[in-house]
């Protein structure tokens, strides 16, 4: 029998704090994100410089998710349901604290995507023509006018945008295994499926090259596990652009397109990998043995990367990584005083034989009031 461990109790527990999401302000100051620690999610920011936290919102019923941060000001973008009605509204963020609903249609659900390069519009996803699809509209923040630009009929899953909003790539989903993507033109008004084939094949559309030029894609199309493909968006042909021993899950570019990061799902982890396409080369990031990094940023100078970090001994915290020196910081710890994450059981992946010989992966905890 082993005792020595310091026994936590339950309200210290219940008392984490819930963070799920960040953004980073258009000049690298702050760093926005979703938090419980009022009771209710609401909108914090925190000073990158001098680590001061503010709170931003104060709701104590609908729950704040942050989305995005605008281009060139200190205004955010934020999702909310009423009530829980589980209809997502964009709601705006203002210095004043006013807050604006940009999707005042009560019966729809709205969830914002992305913005254009130069900030002047967003684009995001509604229902509210048709409850049963997600129309694509066009948001310009000079007047807070949307315009419908794709009728989604199809019950397409949006996928990605090029960041002129000239090309939108759709997932269409048969099965779990059986994808297609689709590329509509808003030049040509044409639309394209780029991934013919025969039997369950996957396919994921994810990120657009900073030229247009090429359609990042996943697939496991010939293999066990996903990997990383580009189109050619001028000759039409596809090639492999990156492949691992495990699924990849998702590919993206930084604001200046130095950076390409994607995660791996590598042994019941995200794993992380960072290149630079300027140099070409992995850029080599901290360690953190048995836990993940998850909801991954690049601020907007590119010299910061950021992401919520996790793992079976501690809830997510918020840190951030100097990409000049790889200095490494966290700025917000989310377990309660009282509880060290030595106190918790750390996870191990194991692996046993079953009765055909083929190994079964699992996740093994290993009490720390007994010796096994």
């Amino acid at each position: 029998m082993n005792n020595q461990f310091n026994e936590i109790t339950l309200d210290h527990l219940m008392d984490t704090e819930k963070i799920t999401n960040h953004v980073w302000s258009y000049d690298d100051r702050y760093v926005l994100y979703s938090s419980d620690k009022s009771g209710c999610l609401n909108a914090y920011r925190i000073d990158v410089a001098t680590g001061e936290k503010k709170q931003l919102t104060f709701q104590t019923d609908n729950a704040v998710q942050i989305a995005a941060s605008f281009p060139n000001d200190y205004r955010f973008l934020f999702h909310s349901d009423l009530g829980g009605n589980e209809r997502s509204h964009i709601y705006m963020w203002e210095s004043d604290g006013t807050i604006t609903d940009l999707t005042p249609c009560e019966t729809e659900t709205a969830e914002f995507y992305d913005w254009n390069k130069d900030g002047t519009k967003f684009l995001y996803g509604s229902n509210r023509r048709n409850a049963k699809f997600m129309d694509i509209y066009e948001m310009d923040i000079e007047n807070f006018q949307s315009k419908r630009i794709y009728e989604n009929d199809q019950a397409y899953q949006f996928g990605c945008a090029s960041d002129d909003f000239q090309y939108l790539a759709f997932n269409k989903l048969y099965s779990v295994s059986d994808t297609n993507i689709f590329l509509f033109d808003r030049q040509s008004e044409t639309e394209t499926c780029l991934s013919p084939h025969q039997g369950d094949v996957f396919f994921d559309a994810k990120t657009f090259s900073p030229d247009k030029r090429y359609l990042f894609y996943r697939t496991d199309e010939n293999s066990e596990f996903t990997y990383l493909n580009k189109y050619d968006l001028i000759t039409g042909q596809a090639e492999q652009f990156h492949q691992e021993v495990w699924d990849i899950w998702y590919v993206q570019y930084s604001s200046k397109s130095r950076y390409m990061y994607m995660g791996i799902n590598e042994d019941a982890q995200t794993a992380v990998r960072l290149w630079n396409t300027v140099t070409g080369d992995w850029v080599e990031l901290p360690d953190f043995p048995s836990a993940q990094m998850t909801n991954v940023k690049i601020s907007p100078s590119e010299k910061y990367f950021s992401f919520l970090l996790n793992g079976s001994t501690s809830p997510n915290h918020l840190y951030m990584v100097m990409l000049a020196d790889g200095q490494t910081k966290k700025m917000v710890d989310t377990l309660h005083h009282a509880v060290a994450s030595t106190d918790l059981i750390e996870a191990e992946v194991i692996r046993y034989p079953s009765r055909d010989g083929v190994d079964i992966p699992a996740i093994f905890y290993r009490p720390k009031s007994y010796d096994i």
